[in-house]
């Protein structure tokens, strides 16, 4: 079905599959139930994304490297503004986990892995100033920054 995908693992954030037990019977009010979570779930995904990028209005999501990278971390420079961006990135990212490898992701990865880029880039400075604690992101995530992240080399 995914002929690309070398690896697989179902990750249950919000609790789509509570009773993985009648899932995988493949009960029928069981799948009914996944089907309506994951409904749910793509219906929340637009107004999480449009939150976690209202932290960073007016900046270029264009520019690239260092610059690009500099002028989003501006955006997010007090304490209060990181923590936000960081909780709305971790709701955001966990509903990406949860929906995974859904085409309606498709519409969004541009976006997605820009702010996976900034989330990375202020996290290492996170462990020495202000009181930001980030969690593990899920593997769909680190799996998109590893593969996309600029170092501030052009292409």
């Amino acid at each position: 079905m995914f002929p690309h995908k070398t690896f697989g693992r179902i990750v249950d954030y919000f609790g789509v599959f509570d009773d993985a037990a009648k899932a995988l019977s493949f009960d029928e009010e069981s799948v009914k139930q996944v089907i309506s979570n994951l409904s749910e779930l793509r219906d929340q995904l637009p107004a999480a994304m449009r939150a976690t990028l209202s932290h960073f209005y007016g900046v270029d999501r264009e520019l690239e490297g260092f610059e690009g990278l500099e002028a989003a971390q501006n955006a997010i420079n007090t304490d209060a503004k990181k923590d936000s961006f960081a909780k709305d990135f971790k709701h955001l990212s966990k509903l990406w986990e949860s929906l995974s490898p859904d085409r309606i992701l498709d519409l969004y990865t541009k976006d997605y892995r820009w702010l996976a880029q900034v989330f990375e880039s202020v996290k290492s400075a996170s462990d020495n100033i202000g009181k930001l604690l980030w969690l593990t992101l899920g593997a769909q995530t680190t799996q998109l920054i590893h593969e996309n992240i600029q170092s501030g080399h052009s292409k």
